[in-house]
C-alpha cells in the first residue's frame, strides 16, 4: 500500500511524499468503507412504503418529502429512482428508527455517463478541498501538511454531494475503491494552493484518471472543446455549454435550484472539464447572465415532455441554441443506457 501526503515546503507550497509502509489505519478505514459500499446493479425498486411505519418522522425527512418532486426526465434512468429511494431508507436508518440489512439497502445502478460525470467531478472536488485545506492551515499558522489519504477518507461524504443525485457520490466511491493509488499519484509533487487549483493541470489529471486509469470516460469525452479556430463558433460553444448544464441539471437534487449549482463561478470553472475553454467564455457569460430564464424554461419543457413517455424532436442543446442564437438543429443522438 502507498501513502501520500501534501505538505508545506516553507514557501507556501506543498508536496506529496511517497513511501511504502504497512497500510495505515486511515487507508484500512477507507478500504473497509468502500468495500461495504460496493456498487450492485439491481432491478428492483425500493418501495417508499418503508417510511410509513416511522414514528415520529425525522424533521429532515419531512423537509425532504415536502420538497421532493419526481424528475420526469429521469424516467429512462433507473439509477436516479433507485438512489432517491435508497437515500430515504438510509436517512431513516441514520436516525435509528428503521433497520434493514445493509446488503439490501446499499444498492444502486450507475450508467457509464453517470460514472464519467462523477469521476470528473471527484477530481475537481479533490483539488478544491486540498487547496482549501492548505490555505486554512497556513492561515492558522499550523503545520501546512496533510495526508492525501486523509482527504480521500471523507471526500465522498463531502457536503458538496448532499445536493446531488446519489450516483455522483457512488461514482466517487467506486473510483477511489478501484483506483486509489492511481488517483493519489496524479497529485504527487510540489504544490501551492494556487497550483492545486490550476484548471489545465486538473483537466489533464481528470483525463488520465477518468479516461486512462478507471475507464470511466472515453477519450472523446475530453475532446469536445478541442476545436480549430474556424470551428469555434457561437453555436458550437452554445451546444457545449448547454449539454454541460443539462448534465448538472440531471445531477442536482430536485429540492435544489439550478442557479445554486451553477453559482457565480460556473463559466470560469469550465476549465476543469474542457480544454481549451477560454473561447467558451463570452457565450457562457451571455447565457448565464442574460438567458437563465430561457435555460430553466427549456429544461422544464424537456422534463414535462419526457413525463408523457415521448421523446422531444429537439435535444436540450438544440432548443437552447436555436432560441438564443438562431443555430440550426443538429442530428440528435441518444446516450447509451448500458449499466455498469
Amino acid at each position: 500500500m502507498s501513502r501520500a501526503s501534501i505538505g508545506s515546503d516553507g514557501g507556501g507550497g506543498g508536496s506529496i511524499d511517497w513511501s511504502r509502509p504497512q497500510a495505515s489505519p486511515m487507508r484500512r478505514k477507507i478500504e473497509k468503507a468502500i468495500s461495504k459500499a460496493s456498487v450492485k446493479v439491481v432491478n428492483t425498486f425500493i418501495e417508499d412504503t418503508k417510511l410509513k411505519d416511522v414514528d415520529p418522522v425525522p424533521e429532515h425527512i419531512k423537509n425532504f418529502e415536502e420538497n421532493y418532486v419526481f424528475d420526469p426526465s429521469a424516467r429512462s434512468h433507473k439509477a436516479l429512482i433507485l438512489d432517491e429511494a435508497d437515500d430515504r431508507v438510509k436517512a431513516v436508518e441514520h436516525e435509528g428508527q428503521y433497520q434493514e440489512e445493509s446488503d439490501k439497502a446499499e444498492t444502486v445502478s450507475i450508467h457509464p455517463w453517470q460514472y464519467c460525470q462523477g469521476c470528473k467531478y471527484t477530481v475537481e472536488l479533490y483539488a478544491k478541498v486540498a487547496a482549501d485545506r492548505l490555505k486554512q492551515q497556513k492561515k492558522a499558522g499550523g503545520p501546512a501538511a496533510m495526508a492525501g489519504e486523509d482527504i480521500l477518507g471523507t471526500l465522498c461524504e463531502d457536503p458538496a454531494f448532499f445536493n446531488m443525485q446519489s450516483y455522483m457520490r457512488w461514482s466517487c466511491m467506486k473510483l477511489l475503491g478501484d483506483n486509489m493509488n492511481e488517483f493519489l499519484a496524479e497529485f504527487a509533487g510540489q504544490f501551492t494552493a494556487t497550483d492545486l487549483m490550476n484548471k489545465a493541470d486538473n483537466f489533464k489529471r481528470a483525463r488520465r484518471i477518468c479516461g486512462k486509469h478507471s475507464k470511466a470516460c472515453e477519450q472523446k469525452d475530453f475532446q469536445r472543446a478541442n476545436a480549430t479556430s474556424s470551428q469555434r463558433t457561437k453555436c458550437k460553444a452554445c451546444r457545449i455549454i448547454a449539454e454541460d448544464i443539462e448534465m448538472i441539471e440531471l445531477a442536482r437534487r430536485r429540492n435544489t435550484t439550478l442557479s445554486s449549482h451553477l453559482g457565480g463561478s460556473y463559466c470560469s470553472d469550465l476549465g476543469y472539464r474542457f480544454s481549451p475553454y477560454q473561447w467558451l467564455g463570452d457565450v457562457c457569460e451571455e447565457m448565464i447572465e442574460d438567458r437563465m430564464d430561457g435555460i430553466v424554461g427549456v429544461l422544464e419543457f424537456q422534463r414535462n415532455f419526457h413525463a408523457t413517455g415521448l421523446t422531444p424532436d429537439k435535444s436540450t442543446a438544440d432548443m437552447m441554441c436555436e432560441e438564443f442564437f438562431k443555430c440550426r438543429v443538429q442530428p440528435k443522438t441518444v446516450p447509451p443506457q448500458d449499466e455498469l
